[in-house]
């Protein structure tokens, strides 16, 4: 199943999700705190599902681009990185 609601309204439909049966395709964040993401962890594995966390945008060529010319150097040492995509 795949569950790609609003980033805070992860954990319920893919608690609902694991208990039915279905492995999970979800949208990142998987939920919005430790304690749920153990939970879902939990629950993958008493029912015996995959959850697969989906990065939609980490293989693009734009983000390839970036990774190149920051594992380059020519930027230099790298000590923090933030993108924003608007």
């Amino acid at each position: 199943m795949i569950i790609a609601t609003q980033d805070n309204y992860h954990f319920e439909p893919a608690k609902k999700a694991l208990e039915k049966g279905y492995h999970l395709l979800l949208e990142k964040p998987a939920a919005q705190n430790t304690e749920q993401i153990k939970d879902l962890a939990a629950l993958a594995k008493e029912y015996d599902r995959k959850i697969v966390l989906c990065f939609v945008l980490r293989y693009t060529q734009f983000y390839s681009e970036v990774k190149k010319l920051i594992k380059s150097g020519r930027l230099g040492g790298l000590f923090q990185c933030e993108l924003t995509r608007e």
